[in-house]
């Protein structure tokens, strides 16, 4: 007889012809083409469905962290603003020559003598 030249294997990697020949399974798991059983398709779809949510999780946990990272990193510089803005406002507003000038404006003098308690009756 001549050779059916129109049903050719296909060469290159299948994975359920190699899932087949690696699970071995019995004659009544299988139906009577010799393919796995339908049965399987619900776990499968549940395994599928588990890689899926784990997939989106891996994912929402990877962004959040570039964004803490993101954030941190903005307060660490606004942190910082902050430090050099009171350190340049203390060292303006605490000298005591700026505040023997901001008394001269409104008429009061520095004393260059003792300092006197005033007690009152």
């Amino acid at each position: 007889m001549a050779e059916n030249s129109f049903r050719k294997k296909k060469r290159g990697f299948e994975i359920f012809q190699s899932l087949e020949k690696t699970v071995s399974l019995n004659a009544e798991q299988r139906l009577p083409g010799g393919e796995v059983a339908v049965r399987y398709l619900p776990n499968l779809l549940f395994l599928v469905g588990l890689a899926i949510l784990y997939i989106g999780n891996v994912h929402y946990g990877e962004q959040m962290i570039r964004e803490t990272t993101k954030m941190e990193n903005e307060v660490e510089n606004f942190r910082s603003d902050y430090a050099s803005l009171k350190a340049k406002y203390d060292s303006y507003t605490g000298k005591q020559i700026n505040i023997a000038e901001s008394a001269k404006k409104i008429g009061l003098q520095e004393s260059k003598g003792r300092v006197q308690k005033i007690t009152v009756k």
